[in-house]
């Protein structure tokens, strides 16, 4: 969409490298194995970030396949994430986060606004700082795997194994859940779930 490359599977020219895109569909089956009817989501998004509009668009094709309504919210600045909050929680049944500067910017009032309101949210990444403790579940991987990746890529070019132009931009497929102990009671989500009994809990 920012026309960095022409495609992710041909960039075409000087350029290429790694994404931190998470699998959209996956997480938002999420909501469907919490033990509760989860059908209504809402996404805070900045409409100013290329990036969030097109994770916003995944989420919406991803949520009519899955029965699910998205409920977006557009913000500009932190400071319309606390409107934006009072809009989802009096129009939702849940929340998905995206990969989104304003939003992670503003995780700790997300995150008390979560655990408040028992209010449950569904992150596409993995935040482990006290800040996200009101985030039930977040999804996604290491970066420290993504770094190594992009470093597999770039010895790949300097050694003549390939250009930037034939070789595709990657990501990494595999994932996981971080359940976050105080979401997980405040929301009286039962621990005895399967996805809960298989994600990582922490406090």
């Amino acid at each position: 969409g920012s026309e960095l490359v022409e495609s992710l599977e041909k960039p075409g020219a000087n350029i290429t490298g790694t994404t931190d895109k998470t699998p959209t569909k996956a997480q938002l089956e999420l909501f469907g194995k919490l033990g509760k009817e989860l059908k209504t989501i809402g996404v805070i998004y900045n409409t100013g970030e290329t990036n969030s509009e097109a994770q916003l668009k995944a989420a919406q094709e991803a949520a009519a396949e899955l029965g699910l309504t998205i409920v977006p919210v557009g913000v500009t600045t932190v400071n319309d994430i606390p409107k934006a909050l009072e809009t989802l929680l009096a129009k939702t049944d849940a929340m998905y986060n995206l990969t989104d500067n304003l939003v992670a910017a503003s995780m700790e009032l997300i995150s008390h606004t979560a655990l408040t309101e028992k209010y449950i949210v569904v992150q596409s990444y993995i935040d482990r700082t006290a800040a996200a403790e009101g985030i039930l579940i977040s999804n996604g991987f290491s970066y420290s795997d993504l770094g190594s990746q992009t470093g597999e890529m770039a010895v790949s070019i300097l050694n003549g194994e390939k250009t930037p132009a034939e070789l595709p931009v990657s990501t990494i497929e595999k994932t996981q859940n971080v359940v976050r102990q105080k979401a997980l009671d405040a929301t009286g989500i039962s621990p005895d779930l399967p996805v809960i009994k298989d994600a990582e809990v922490i406090e």
